[in-house]
């Protein structure tokens, strides 16, 4: 579903849902929003302390956001949970606008980083089959 279709929904959920900031598959869809609208979102955005005890700033939010624009994936390790990993893989649809994300939630505990990272693929995958299907 294109953004202008869906009126800045997704900015104004994360507006009021800041923690979505702080999730892998939030990052990966706000990755996606038009850079004007990015761009005003994160003049305003007041940080957010993770999980891990680091603080996401305005300025590591846009470097985070870069990169899930570029990839369209993003790794995560205790951002919103102490000990959890994620790997978030956006869903595109025939346009290539992102309409969605599957998003792999893991611990620490169940899988090494090697691990995560060979599952990259799959995820990927994954959402291009939906993707696909939808």
């Amino acid at each position: 579903m294109p953004w202008d279709l869906v009126d800045n929904v997704e900015i104004a959920a994360v507006r009021h849902h800041p923690s979505l900031t702080g999730d892998a598959g939030g990052k990966v869809l706000l990755a996606a929003a038009p850079a004007e609208e990015l761009e005003e979102f994160l003049a305003n955005y007041a940080g957010l302390a993770l999980a891990s005890g680091r603080q996401q700033t305005a300025d590591s939010l846009r470097a985070e956001l870069t990169e899930a624009a570029a990839t369209g994936t993003y790794e995560s390790h205790s951002e919103r949970y102490p000990g959890t990993v994620s790997l978030t893989a956006a869903i595109t649809d025939s346009r290539g606008n992102v309409i969605g994300v599957v998003n792999l939630v893991t611990t620490e505990e169940t899988i090494t980083h090697d691990g995560l990272a060979r599952f990259r693929s799959r995820v990927i995958q994954a959402a291009r089959v939906i993707g696909e299907q939808l």
